[in-house]
């Protein structure tokens, strides 16, 4: 079973694991918040060759780069790449498409898969690419699926690590170990991985009204990471516990409203953004699906207890 593009990293490099996945499970509905994820993504992996390479940490980015450059630590093409995401995320009205984001990410990937081979592990081999989404290859529109290496079936061309491979479009579940095809009488379908009875592992659930839920499962729970598509148009992507939206997600309402951040139990709680049709913006603490704080008195508040504490003429240990 050929995990996420970048689970090779999660023992290591955990923070650029998560921030890898996050940005392949934002780049079919919110390609501007996958390339969020990606600057932070470049500038840890570049801030990791200059500590292997003896380099200074903590200059700029162009900075890094042209002296990653002079050391041969990367080449042109990635200097290219990591300049362009910078440019990208500085600017606010960029348009981006979902393949050219893909693109991006297929690229950050190979960057983080050349610094893992040569920094870390000289005997690393990629798995094969995991593609989220629809994407065309070869002039021909696919599903979500992966791109597994094979001589026997009819194949198709397609660049994986920058590299020309041969291999087959096929759809991702129905390779995983525990396949099942289950059909209700009600009309629902799953189709994925079963343990003991239940949905268990990853898998794709169709309610009879149009609703689809596609992502990981527990006891036939939503449990881990997936998006919903409800039949009303509303769509989840994030963390899910025991059915429930819990961790950082994104919910996008069929009036256009979005909220990105933190949830507990189906509410916005914690940090998040919540934008609205009529371009109205509220950024701060939510506690239960409702509004408390901005992030400016969020601030000002940290601030004034800082400056509070300062003016202390004692000190004391908890």
């Amino acid at each position: 079973m050929n995990g996420p593009n970048f689970s090779f990293l999660k023992s290591s490099y955990p923070e650029l694991c998560r921030l890898g996945n996050r940005a392949e499970a934002y780049v079919c509905d919110y390609p501007k918040l996958a390339v969020i994820q990606l600057e932070p993504f470049i500038e840890i992996v570049l801030n990791h060759i200059c500590r292997f390479e003896n380099l200074v940490i903590g200059a700029s980015i162009h900075e890094q780069i042209d002296r990653l450059i002079s050391r041969r630590a990367i080449n042109t093409q990635e200097a290219d790449f990591c300049r362009l995401i910078h440019q990208a995320t500085s600017e606010d009205n960029v348009s981006l498409t979902t393949e050219e984001v893909l693109d991006w990410i297929g690229r950050a990937h190979s960057l983080a898969c050349r610094f893992y081979k040569e920094y870390n592990d000289s005997s690393f081999e990629p798995l094969p690419y995991l593609i989220s989404g629809n994407v065309r290859q070869n002039g021909l529109d696919f599903d979500s699926g992966l791109l597994f290496p094979t001589t026997e079936k009819e194949a198709s061309l397609a660049d994986i690590d920058g590299k020309p491979v041969v291999g087959e479009w096929n759809r991702a579940f129905i390779h995983l170990e525990n396949y099942a095809e289950v059909s209700g009488n009600d009309g629902d379908k799953y189709e994925g991985q079963w343990k003991a009875g239940r949905k268990h592992g990853a898998g794709k659930y169709t309610w009879h009204d149009g609703t689809v839920y596609e992502g990981e499962w527990k006891d036939d729970l939503e449990h881990g990471r997936g998006t919903k598509r409800y039949a009303n148009g509303d769509v989840y992507t994030g963390q899910w516990e025991e059915g429930m939206f819990n961790g950082e997600g994104v919910y996008q309402w069929h009036d256009g409203t979005v909220y990105e951040g933190s949830w507990h139990d189906h509410m916005e709680h914690g940090r998040g953004t919540k934008t609205f049709p009529d371009g109205t913006i509220l950024t701060g603490l939510w506690s239960y699906g409702e509004f408390l704080y901005s992030s400016e008195r969020l601030a000002e508040a940290s601030l004034a207890v800082k400056t509070e504490r300062k003016s202390w003429p004692f000190s004391f240990d908890i």
